[in-house]
Formats: structure tokens, C-alpha cells, sequence
């Protein structure tokens, strides 16, 4: 056998040597665990009950059911107010939102409404829910600081067409059907 020969098998034995023995170099290590309890994230949530809402005149006080929805014509000074149970859920250390509402992608030609949102306790209770605050300079925004239970409120969508309205307001619709009232974080 040539030299070269016996070299490369010598190398080659030499290498599955160390490969074979690369597990028994001694290496000291040590670990201990921590008991670093559990962690737990918040929860954003608002919900409303299908069905819940309804539509009232306020000049006339009357309650208009989903039946005369269709029929119903406002004119100039008219005020009316939708009011819809929600539920708020907000918890979370530091969290910081904002309950509001969307039109949402309307197809409406009436555009010289003025929408108007309000929260309160409930239907007959109009004093501020618990964690609520007005946002200053922002209308139809309230503040929601987050609390270790949910918190049930009525928000009330008010509608008024301005009594100086002028003709261009005659026979146009306004499509509230996709209203979204909404609860986003803000930090």
C-alpha cells in the first residue's frame, strides 16, 4: 500500500475517533427553575343584543316599532333617538379606549343630519356608566378605563334634521342599517 493510502485511512480512522468520542468531554453546567407565576392577558369587548334596540320621536315621545320605520318621514326639526342596550368589557393594567361609533358604508342621500352619540346606565337612568367619560373636544367619544366586571349601558344614537333645512333635503334617505357602535384601544 502506497503512503498516501495509509495516510488518508489513518485520517480517516483518526476522525471517526473524534467524531465517535466527541460526547465525552466533561462540561460543567448547572440550572435552577423560579416559580415566576402566571401571566394573563386583558380583554376588549362590546356586544349589543340582536332585536334590542329601538327608534323614538322625541318632540312626539312616541316609540316607532320596525313596522313604521318604512312610513316614517322626517321634516325639518326633527329629532329622533335610537337607544341600544350594550355590554362593555374592559380589562386590562393600562388599558386605555374609546367607545364610539361608525355610519359604516351608507348609501344615504340625506347628508345634512346631525348624529349625536350618548351612553348612560340604562334606558330610565341617564347618569354616565361606570368607567365612562365624556372625551373633551372629541364629540360622540367617550373614554373606557378598564374594570374588573363588565358593564351594561344604553347608547343612544340621536338624529336631528336641521330645522332650517332647505329643499335640497326633500325626499332623500338616510341609511342607518350598517350603524357600528365601536370600543378601540387608544394606548
Amino acid at each position: 500500500m502506497n503512503t498516501f493510502v495509509k495516510s488518508a485511512v489513518a485520517g480517516a480512522a483518526g476522525v471517526a475517533l473524534l467524531l465517535g468520542g466527541a460526547g465525552t468531554f466533561a462540561v460543567w453546567n448547572s440550572s435552577a427553575s423560579a416559580s415566576a407565576g402566571v401571566l394573563q392577558t386583558g380583554q376588549l369587548a362590546l356586544s349589543t343584543v340582536a332585536g334590542s334596540g329601538q327608534w323614538k320621536d322625541l318632540k312626539t315621545g312616541s316609540v316607532l316599532s320596525a313596522a313604521e320605520l318604512p312610513s316614517y318621514r322626517m321634516i325639518p326639526g326633527t329629532q329622533l333617538e335610537y337607544t341600544v342596550p350594550v355590554t362593555v368589557t374592559a380589562t386590562g393594567t393600562g388599558l386605555k379606549a374609546v367607545f364610539s361609533y361608525d355610519l359604516g358604508a351608507t348609501s344615504s342621500t340625506l347628508t345634512s343630519v346631525v348624529p349625536a352619540l350618548t351612553v348612560q346606565k340604562s334606558r330610565t337612568d341617564a347618569g354616565l356608566p361606570a368607567g365612562f367619560t365624556a372625551v373633551s373636544g372629541k364629540a360622540n367619544s367617550f373614554s373606557v378605563t378598564p374594570s374588573a366586571t363588565s358593564t351594561d349601558a344604553v347608547a343612544r344614537l340621536g338624529i336631528t334634521v336641521p330645522t332650517d333645512a332647505d329643499n335640497s333635503t326633500q325626499n332623500k334617505t338616510l341609511d342607518l342599517s350598517k350603524v357600528v357602535f365601536t370600543l378601540t384601544q387608544v394606548e
